[in-house]
């Protein structure tokens, strides 16, 4: 009997697992790019609320790790205000890390075709693991400015690796081609380690003024206001630079590359304006944590305009059973990407010139009225629906089932133009 139960409740644990495993995506859906977003998400709490230790001089409100106190895993009513702000930020990693876990799950099945959103989401996931490690061994050296620098450094590089893993969600894979002049591409690298030189300097600017995050602890001891200087220098190279993108870019107007270095510059107006405001203010607390904000999302946003600096190969889109009506038009189709800020899950095929139709990809994507929809009635088809709507009158281009078969895409090519 015991045998019995046993084999019994193996058996359940297995049909669990299936039933866990055949629940995950196999391509990139909902779920994949909203984990990806709170991945982004909470890589940006957890600056604010690591920015808010070192303001509010709580570094050291649990001196201890893993344990708050040598005999408590959390904060005594002794360690005060201080114990609470530090031991919140240690659960922040915790929520962190949870989310990176499932995201690793969701892309299990698909770390084969989609091999970058899996390595992605390894890198977060052992990233979390990482910096709680070296979270501790800045408490454990009280503190030390650089230990403290550097752990501030990995967060920004775990904010532009979950940037790149939304960017990648929202992509179309397979093999990718320029999709600007060599020139503007060399410029944007440029751009991107004058980036880096900027939040490099700022990060030793900040280890050598105040905000040491304790009373007690100890700072480089170099001169903040010559740092102040070399920090500035950077920036204001790489505003002219990303200035100069911005303007060059207009030539692709509504790419992702225009779009992202037109976010990229609009970050980099409000850090200059905070960064001078604090300076001259005395270093607010509110103000130095909203700089520390920006920083990231200025590394992101540079991520992002590096990887858009490409695009789908060209290759052909296949019409199975295409009518002559959507034959003919199949020439005309170029594929579109979809930015994650842009409405509509895309990718998007374009007829030249007109408005953007959906690309459905792949068989189990298709509108399928045999479905059919609520009380037993045909499912319409979405973009008949918005066809139908005088905004989108343009589109009345776009392959429907009007004019025939929506084209298939199986994801082994990136399409940007369709022949028969």
């Amino acid at each position: 009997m015991t045998l019995s139960f046993t084999q019994s409740i193996n058996h359940e644990g297995e049909y669990t697992v299936k039933r866990i495993y055949n629940w995950l995506p196999t391509q990139v859906d909902g779920r994949v790019r909203l984990f990806a977003w709170l991945s982004f998400i909470t890589e940006l709490v957890i600056i604010v609320t690591g920015g808010a230790v070192r303001l509010t001089g709580s570094g050291l409100g649990c001196p201890t790790w893993p344990l708050c106190t040598p005999e408590s895993l959390v904060p005594t009513p002794e360690m005060g205000i201080h114990g609470v702000i530090e031991f919140s930020n240690r659960m922040m990693s915790g929520v962190v890390g949870i989310i990176a876990v499932i995201m690793v799950l969701l892309v299990l099945r698909m770390r084969r075709e989609r091999r970058e959103l899996w390595v992605l989401s390894l890198v977060l996931l052992i990233g979390v693991v990482a910096q709680a490690i070296v979270g501790g061994i800045t408490v454990l050296t009280g503190l030390h400015p650089f230990i403290v620098g550097f752990h501030y450094t990995a967060s920004l590089i775990m904010c532009c690796v979950a940037a790149a893993l939304i960017i990648r969600a929202y992509a179309v894979p397979g093999p990718r081609e320029s999709a600007v002049p060599r020139w503007f591409m060399i410029t944007a690298h440029v751009t991107t380690f004058f980036v880096a030189l900027t939040i490099a300097m700022g990060v030793l600017t900040t280890a050598s003024g105040p905000h040491s995050g304790d009373l007690n602890a100890a700072r480089t001891g170099f001169n903040a206001e010559l740092f102040e200087h070399l920090h500035a220098w950077p920036a204001y190279a790489t505003f002219g630079l990303t200035l100069f993108l911005a303007i060059a870019s207009i030539n692709v107007r509504g790419t992702t590359v225009h779009r992202w270095t037109l976010y990229l510059l609009a970050v980099e107006v409000l850090q200059i304006a905070v960064g001078l405001i604090q300076a001259n203010t005395g270093l607010p607390e509110a103000l130095v944590a909203t700089h520390m904000l920006l920083a990231a999302l200025l590394a992101s946003a540079m991520t992002a305009v590096v990887l858009s600096l490409k695009k789908p190969v060209a290759t052909a889109v296949p019409l199975p059973e295409a009518s002559p009506a959507a034959v003919a038009l199949a020439p005309q189709l170029e594929l579109v990407e979809t930015a994650p800020f842009q409405s509509g899950r895309g990718p998007f095929l374009r007829v030249r010139g007109a408005s953007l139709c959906p690309l459905h990809v792949g068989s189990s994507e298709r509108v399928d009225e045999e479905r059919g929809g609520p009380h037993g009635k045909p499912r319409a088809d979405p973009l008949e629906r918005q066809l139908r709507h005088p905004k989108h009158a343009a589109a009345a281009s776009c392959p429907t089932r009007r004019n025939g078969p929506l084209p298939a895409w199986d994801g082994a090519v990136s399409p940007s133009s369709a022949a028969a």
